[in-house]
């Protein structure tokens, strides 16, 4: 392995007790960002309860978190797609090809036809390179 080199760990939920404190913080910027439909704790009940699953980008030497991602398997009548629903790190140019490529992987072995990634609207921008396209937004209120 070279210097700086970046890779994608697939952290299982027996691994968690090692991983979640380091990418707590991550994981807790990014639901910030939500409407508050789930909290960092909610995430690591389903990540435990194998309903998400955990994706870290790091390099290894020297160690350094770069993101974590987390993803869900969604069963449509018609298909299956893997969704991304929650994303934070530092640096995603020199990442997103990496874990686009390691989603991409993951999707064909659980027979998923799409990737999907719910995000803000900024998010469109950084994924077009990779040949993500916006397919609908999702308007919400309150009810009072």
């Amino acid at each position: 392995m070279t210097l700086h080199e970046l890779t994608v760990i697939d952290a299982r939920p027996f691994t968690l007790d090692f991983w979640w404190p380091q990418v707590k913080g991550l994981i807790e910027e990014a639901v910030s960002r939500s409407k508050g439909e789930v909290s960092a704790d909610d995430v690591l009940r389903l990540l435990m309860e194998e309903k998400f699953q955990l994706w870290l980008v790091a390099s290894v030497e020297p160690w350094h978190l770069y993101a974590a991602a987390i993803t869900e398997v969604v069963d449509y009548p018609r298909f299956a797609a893997i969704r991304v629903v929650a994303l934070a790190g530092e640096d995603m140019e020199r990442w997103k090809e990496l874990l686009d490529a390691r989603l991409q992987v993951f999707a064909r072995l659980h027979g998923a036809k799409y990737l999907e990634a719910v995000g803000r609207k900024g998010f469109e921008r950084k994924l077009k390179d990779l040949g993500y396209e916006a397919a609908y937004v999702v308007y919400y209120k309150e009810v009072k």
